[in-house]
């Protein structure tokens, strides 16, 4: 009797004592790094890992021609957060063991077969004693597990793979990267916001293994990277981005900021890339964006729209915005984020010419608001 007693004490002293841990460390004063229109972006070097910033992302989309005559699409993305003040309850920090934690998505799309296949990954930071995922600092160099992305001079090298997908690309510019919004800082309500850099055209080679049988693949892509530490409104649900890439060699991003009640907050804004000479900036009172039709998912039962009419007139712009097919959702449940992803055509007028197109739409907050990108933390690292 009197061991079960000093069994139990024993117990509860270790839990008392991490809970002492525990309120220890969330007493410490922790704030993030702000997004700051005043930042300079510095290139290369602004490629790389920031460290201070809450989130970050490194993102590709592309379309690929095998030389079987197959056509592909497909998504990556490698996530960092810092999980300092992540609740302890379900936290990514726990769930990881790590700070910041590395998470990322590959998705690829067999366009003639109407198939889409994902894949996630959630990794300890490789400063963990068990870590096989990190970011680095100095240069671009994002990894978790054999997945990776690297910049070599001007170009990137990207590797992912999955069951029955292996892709490795050389990624090349063929246009200089866009700054997004005031110099690389993108507002999304007063004083949040991200920065946001953009490769709108790269040129994309390499191999696809498909089931273990090797085929060479050419074709685009569209390269984002975001980081900051308080980037949405409370108001804001989250977001619908449009990335397209049409035949005239323009390109135009939407980045579409949802309100709770269904409409789009006046953040909301865009750019136009032409084939030669600067950017254009698009303001929210210049974009019209039509939902022609939507589509419910049968696994979460979420709608989403999937098809849409964009007009700018002030850029002669009238599109119509098409899926390859409803059947994009992606469900990352390890990665605790839902959302839409999908390859799209693009047809109608630009400059009063007749064009044609590919791109990628993501639609986010439809599951549920992303409430993980609308908290202020106060204080700073210690």
């Amino acid at each position: 009797m009197r061991l079960n007693r000093a069994r139990r004490a024993l117990r509860l002293a270790a839990v008392m004592l991490a809970l002492a841990m525990i309120a220890g460390c969330a007493s410490k004063h922790v704030v993030y790094r702000r997004a700051d229109p005043h930042n300079r972006i510095e290139l290369p070097q602004d490629n790389a890992g920031h460290r201070d910033y809450r989130t970050e992302w490194w993102y590709f989309t592309g379309h690929l021609d095998a030389e079987d005559g197959r056509e592909y699409a497909f998504e990556v993305t490698f996530f960092s957060r810092r999980t300092d003040q992540d609740k302890i309850a379900g936290s990514i920090a726990i769930k990881n063991y790590s700070n910041p934690a590395h998470m990322a998505h590959f998705a690829i799309i067999d366009e003639n077969a109407g198939t889409h296949f994902y894949e996630e990954r959630r990794a300890r930071d490789h400063e963990d004693k068990n870590g096989n995922a990190g970011v680095m600092y100095d240069w671009l160099y994002v990894w978790n597990g054999d997945w990776s992305l690297k910049q070599i001079d001007d170009d990137f090298l990207l590797s992912v793979r999955m069951k029955g997908f292996d892709l490795t690309l050389l990624l090349r510019p063929n246009k200089p990267p866009v700054l997004q919004g005031r110099g690389g800082y993108f507002a999304k309500g007063e004083q949040r916001g991200t920065h946001y850099i953009s490769y709108t055209n790269l040129e994309a080679d390499g191999v696809l293994f498909v089931d273990g049988v090797p085929q060479a693949v050419h074709g685009r892509a569209w390269h984002d990277h975001e980081f900051g530490s308080y980037q949405l409104r409370p108001e804001q649900r989250g977001w619908d981005w449009f990335s397209l890439r049409l035949d005239n060699d323009v390109e135009l991003m939407l980045y579409m900021l949802a309100l709770h009640d269904g409409s789009y907050d006046t953040y909301s804004k865009g750019l136009l890339v032409p084939a030669q000479g600067p950017p254009e900036p698009i303001d929210f009172e210049q974009i019209e964006l039509q939902t022609l039709q939507s589509w419910t998912s049968p696994r979460s039962k979420v709608t989403y729209p999937v098809r849409w009419r964009l007009r700018i007139p002030d850029k002669q712009v009238d599109l119509e915005i098409t899926p390859i097919m409803p059947e994009q959702e992606m469900r990352t449940r390890k990665t605790l984020t839902q959302y839409w992803e999908g390859s799209v055509r693009v047809s109608g007028t630009c400059q009063g010419v007749p064009v044609t197109g590919k791109g990628f739409v993501e639609l986010t907050g439809y599951v549920k608001p992303l409430k993980w990108l609308t908290k202020l933390e106060v204080g700073s690292v210690a």
